[in-house]
């Protein structure tokens, strides 16, 4: 892309006319919902863009933000763009009900700045963007998110009225259309991933991605689950001296015992890759001895269970139980414990919110756990 430098190159900021601006206003509100207010632009470079806000209701259980703006300026690229009417368009970005709409701190309206920094990229560039592009920020988005890079996809049909038009589509006239894109945060390995494969492969397994941002959400093209005590330790215990040390009296292999566990079933469900093994002089070993299959989990694999460990049919599961299931693996796991201990000793501070790590380590309890993974794996395979 050829990036515009020339101040005298720049002219004045593209604008709707009063028609075209009612025609895309009443497409948001007729399948997006009732705007609630419009966040103005004062200073327009290139193309005026407003971002309209669309509330939480009793329908749709997110905010909703769509530009207003952005396809005043019709798009240069190839000659199908205009063909197939798909020269202009505007973008929208889904945010969870809690989100503070009208802070202006970097980690709450890092999303308008998204919308309006890939709005201007085709008159910035002289270029074109559509459904399956990237944007990169080229450094994450805020400090509270490792999200850096946005991929456009179509509304979620699901998620917003399709009954009368398409939500995707404002015809603008009977030559042109206005269509949109939602924008969707992503991670520098999954911008890597459709760099290197295409957008289709990466929307295959996109699908587990949640619509609404969740800036601590999962990978979609990798696993990496690490073991380590000491992080249990500081991020959740840096205030509490006592707890703390009376943590450090756990054995530092009790952090890796849920990880090994779910391993011990991908292992009797047929899951790892040949490569698991490798390095292991009784691989048979692993499936019945619990404490040898953590041993060479910590000092063989270094801790790591990674998305090459296992098979391509059980990554799509792993992927989706670790990272973007409602009833994770992690909380799994604490959920188990809860109902071994009962609740009062689970949330006694002998336990220091920690319980996990206090759970017996033997083929019973892992057989406890191995119910809850067995539900997940059904309701996995029922999508």
């Amino acid at each position: 892309m050829n990036k515009i430098n020339n101040a005298d190159s720049i002219s004045p900021s593209a604008v709707y006319s009063v028609m075209q601006k009612r025609t895309v206003s009443d497409h948001i509100e007729k399948h997006f919902g009732r705007i609630s207010e419009i966040h103005r632009e004062y200073i327009s470079p290139f193309v005026h863009i407003d971002i309209a806000v669309i509330p939480p209701d009793i329908h749709r259980n997110f905010y909703t933000l769509v530009t207003i703006g952005c396809g005043a300026l019709r798009m240069k690229g190839p000659k199908e763009l205009k063909k197939n009417k798909l020269d202009r368009f505007e973008l929208l970005m889904m945010l969870p009900p809690d989100w503070k709409i009208n802070n202006r701190e970097e980690k709450w309206f890092w999303p308008f700045h998204v919308l309006r920094s890939a709005g201007r990229i085709p008159a910035i560039y002289d270029s074109w963007l559509c459904f399956g592009h990237t944007v990169d920020n080229g450094e994450p988005f805020a400090g509270n998110t490792k999200l850096c890079a946005t991929l456009l996809t179509l509304p979620y049909g699901d998620y917003f009225t399709t009954a009368d038009g398409s939500v995707s589509v404002c015809p603008l006239s009977e030559k042109e259309d206005v269509n949109f894109y939602n924008v969707t945060p992503i991670y520098r390995d999954e911008a890597m991933f459709i760099k290197e494969n295409g957008s289709g492969k990466f929307m295959e397994r996109f699908r587990f991605i949640p619509p609404v941002l969740d800036i601590k959400r999962g990978h979609v093209c990798g696993l990496s689950c690490k073991y380590d005590f000491s992080d249990v330790i500081d991020s959740t215990l840096t205030h509490a001296p006592k707890i703390r040390d009376k943590l450090l009296r756990v054995p530092e292999e009790s952090a890796a015992n849920h990880i090994v566990i779910f391993i011990l079933w991908c292992i009797k469900h047929n899951m790892l890759d040949d490569g698991f093994f490798a390095s292991c002089d009784d691989p048979g070993r692993l499936s019945g001895d619990l404490i040898y299959l953590r041993d060479y989990f910590i000092n063989s694999l270094d801790g790591m269970f990674l998305a090459s460990h296992l098979t391509e049919e059980a990554l799509g599961f792993v992927l989706y139980y670790y990272n973007f299931n409602e009833d994770r693996y992690p909380s799994d796991v604490d959920r188990c414990a809860n109902e071994f201990f009962g609740d009062q000793k689970y949330n006694s501070p002998e336990f220091c919110n920690e319980g996990y790590l206090f759970a017996p380590f033997d083929t019973e309890y892992a057989g406890r756990i191995f119910e809850y993974i067995d539900k997940a794996y059904e309701s996995y395979t029922a999508v």
